[in-house]
């Protein structure tokens, strides 16, 4: 039960890890896009900017009931 909780751990850190880049790169990507006073292009990396975030939400509340499920196994035992 101990490395199955480890190694869900670490896959959900690696998948946040990327889905926190992503955030970042769309954010510069918006930021440098209005800089240059390029609406549409600010417009569409705020769209993907937008959906990013919902989908790391998305990911940290799975992640989070995952590990309330194992944490309930282990007390079950």
């Amino acid at each position: 039960m101990r490395r199955q909780r480890q190694n869900t751990q670490r896959q959900a850190r690696r998948l946040l890890a990327v889905a926190d880049r992503q955030v970042a790169e769309l954010t510069a990507a918006l930021y440098r896009a209005r800089l240059r006073g390029h609406d549409l292009a600010a417009s569409a990396a705020a769209d993907q900017l937008n959906i990013a975030l919902q989908t790391q939400e998305i990911g940290r509340a799975r992640y989070e009931r995952i590990l309330l499920r194992l944490d309930a196994m282990e007390d079950a035992q």
